[in-house]
């Protein structure tokens, strides 16, 4: 009698939980942003002998991770939200010019960089059933977004960084408590944007757990500088629900 009662139990919990493994999930994911920046030079002039430049250099593309959770139980569309960050390091130099005399040159890096949050809905396109193995879904959506940004570092933020310098155009960057200096300001000085994105990817399902492929393009300003939107890809495992 009691092995009755306690396999009756075990069913109907059984029965219970199984439904909430397909109401959404949570992981983690690896993410690549696609751009290229080209070098800048600017320059301050100190009269009509000196010169004082500040070059970086081109980089590409920007790796991190992020975290994200969804729920894919609703009748017509599913939700997705992610947290990620992602940046790059881009070499930087000052130059200071004198007339007739053997210029001073100083290298440093600096340090390009983002965190964002995505609110996406998606609808699934089309479904592939693999008996007993898995499944599949391709989906398209959209959503919204939002960002804090680290920007490149220009004369402006070096003038604001060391406004207590009598000449911040001399200072070495290569010097570890000089670059910490200006790093902290950057980052205290970040861009905060918003925008909308479009994004496209499957969803293959094997048990509990879930395996995502997505390419994404970001509408935002002032994320990468100079452009108004930057596509991305992701590729992420989560554990269902």
């Amino acid at each position: 009698m009691k092995v009755k009662k306690i396999s009756f139990i075990i069913s109907l919990f059984i029965l219970t939980i199984s439904p909430l493994k397909a109401l959404g999930g949570i992981g983690v994911y690896g993410v690549s942003d696609k751009f290229v920046f080209p070098p800048t030079s600017d320059a301050r002039f100190d009269g009509p002998a000196t010169e004082y430049w500040l070059h970086t250099e081109s980089f590409e593309n920007a790796a991190g991770a992020g975290l994200f959770v969804y729920v894919d139980a609703l009748p017509y569309i599913d939700i997705e939200g992610c947290a990620e960050i992602a940046g790059n390091i881009y070499p930087f130099s000052t130059t200071i010019s004198l007339l007739n005399m053997e210029s001073s040159h100083f290298e440093s890096e600096g340090i390009w960089g983002r965190t964002s949050l995505f609110l996406t809905v998606r609808k699934d396109i089309f479904k592939i059933k693999i008996p007993i193995l898995a499944k599949v879904k391709f989906y398209l959506g959209g959503g919204l977004n939002t960002h804090a940004v680290i920007p490149m570092v220009t004369w402006e933020m070096v003038e604001a960084a060391f406004i207590d310098e009598d000449n911040p155009y001399i200072l070495d960057f290569s010097d570890e408590a000089t670059k910490e200096r200006l790093i902290e300001y950057v980052i205290e000085n970040r861009i905060e944007t918003s925008g909308f994105h479009i994004q496209t990817g499957l969803q293959l399902k094997l048990l509990f757990l879930n395996a995502f492929v997505n390419a994404r393009y970001t509408f935002a300003k002032d994320v990468i500088p100079n452009e108004n939107g930057f596509p991305s890809v992701w590729t992420g495992l989560s554990i269902g629900f």
